[in-house]
């Protein structure tokens, strides 16, 4: 049964709705993937972040769901992307809520990742180079670091990596002024999802910008 409402009534929830919609933030999981399917400013992002280069990636997929087996624990990333060679392999996840499972669930998903990207009949040195990225709102591990990454040694004086291309990386937003690039300091970028996000020296408007609210 529909129901007509006087203008007076819809003109106030607009009102609402809109200012509701312009409380988002990047943090917010429908913001972050829809700023982050912007190929461009992805890019950006991970190079920032991981200090690399990276020549081109695919479209950004966002929500990308992961499930092996019917009885099997199935993942929902937030920004998945890799590179159009499938040489490297990023998972981007943006993380309000601390829960103290933040290293077991990389453990999981670093799992569905390889699960994901090595077909039937491969070899082993087939797997991609993979990066479980966190952008963790608040300190993940109570260490008061701006960045966490784990690393593992073959020997016990720690002079040997063990490398089997991976890397989990956990980001401490809320201590981000320790930490140098300009993506996580200096110009709000996890807050104003429409305000215009600084990369080296020029201004790059957010994707959401354009969004219109229906």
């Amino acid at each position: 049964m529909e129901i007509d409402l006087p203008d007076s009534v819809l003109e106030a929830l607009q009102k609402v709705w809109k200012q509701q919609w312009e409380k988002l933030t990047f943090a917010d999981d429908f913001i972050f993937s829809r700023i982050m399917q912007n190929t461009e400013v992805c890019k950006e992002v991970l190079e920032l972040l991981l200090k690399i280069k990276i020549s081109h990636i695919e479209f950004p997929v966002a929500q990308k769901v992961i499930q092996t087996l019917k009885s099997s624990k199935g993942v929902r990333m937030d920004v998945y992307v890799q590179e159009p060679n499938g040489q490297r392999v990023f998972d981007i996840e943006i993380q309000s809520v601390i829960t103290k499972e933040e290293a077991l669930r990389a453990r999981y998903y670093q799992g569905m990742l390889d699960l994901d990207n090595l077909l039937k009949g491969s070899d082993y040195v087939e797997l991609p180079q993979t990066y479980i990225i966190f952008l963790c709102m608040n300190d993940p591990f109570d260490l008061n670091l701006p960045i966490y990454e784990p690393h593992s040694y073959i020997d016990p004086n720690n002079q040997h990596p063990y490398d089997d291309k991976t890397r989990k990386i956990f980001y401490n937003v809320k201590n981000q002024r320790k930490y140098t690039p300009g993506v996580l300091r200096g110009r709000k970028p996890l807050s104003g999802a429409g305000k215009g996000w600084g990369f080296r020296g020029r201004k790059t408007p957010l994707p959401c910008r354009g969004l219109s609210f229906p």
